[in-house]
């Protein structure tokens, strides 16, 4: 599975066992939408193993079930090195309360058990923060036929997102630029007013993870 840009999966289950069964490192950010709502969902694993999951206000257990009924939708893996084993659990930290169970191969006559999971690592709120780019300074409305191309891989692009302040709508946007989809492609896709995703657009320009084909 490719790390260096978003791709399209009709069942993100199917995506779930892949990693789980190559017993990778990291965390799956899963996309999608229509022109009324939208929706962005992240798992993430130690050695194959769940530590947590995410959607909207949704977290644990929850959030991965519903996560893992998804069909046709954007996702990207990244990559992470797992932390090295803590002989001592801080108590502020544990496992995913109750159980979570792989998706099932509909092929497949085994029943997946629960899994167990580590600890989450804690946060590290100390990484330096770049100076925040707001929209006070872009341009007028982009050309709907603009087309933006990354200008690095989308594990540099997340961390440059972050390390700016910008919120998620900025990692779901990064997540659908191929070179290939217009603007007005992803206004569409994200379900956003125009002007809204072209000023996110010039800000990913100014922070160079993208550039702007006009």
């Amino acid at each position: 599975m490719s790390q260096q840009q978003g791709r399209v999966t009709n069942s993100l289950a199917n995506i779930i066992r892949a990693v789980q069964a190559e017993r990778r490192s990291g965390e799956i950010q899963a996309f999608r939408g229509n022109n009324t709502s939208s929706e962005a969902g992240s798992i993430t694993f130690i050695h194959g193993q769940i530590v947590a999951a995410r959607l909207g206000s949704y977290q644990g257990p929850p959030a991965f079930n519903l996560l893992s009924t998804w069909g046709q939708c954007v996702f990207v893996f990244i990559s992470s090195t797992p932390p090295p084993v803590q002989t001592q659990q801080s108590p502020a930290s544990g496992p995913l309360s109750g159980p979570i169970r792989t998706p099932q191969n509909p092929t497949s006559g085994q029943q997946s058990g629960p899994i167990r999971t580590p600890p989450m690592p804690p946060r590290n709120d100390t990484m330096p923060r770049m100076e925040r780019v707001t929209g006070s300074n872009s341009g007028s409305l982009l050309a709907l036929t603009t087309i933006p191309c990354a200008t690095m891989s989308v594990l540099k692009a997340v961390k440059a997102i972050e390390m700016a302040g910008l919120p998620r709508p900025y990692r779901q946007l990064i997540l659908l630029i191929d070179g290939q989809r217009s603007l007005e492609e992803l206004i569409v896709t994200l379900g956003m007013e125009p002007g809204e995703v072209s000023q996110m657009l010039q800000t990913l320009e100014q922070l160079k993870v993208i550039r702007l084909l006009r």
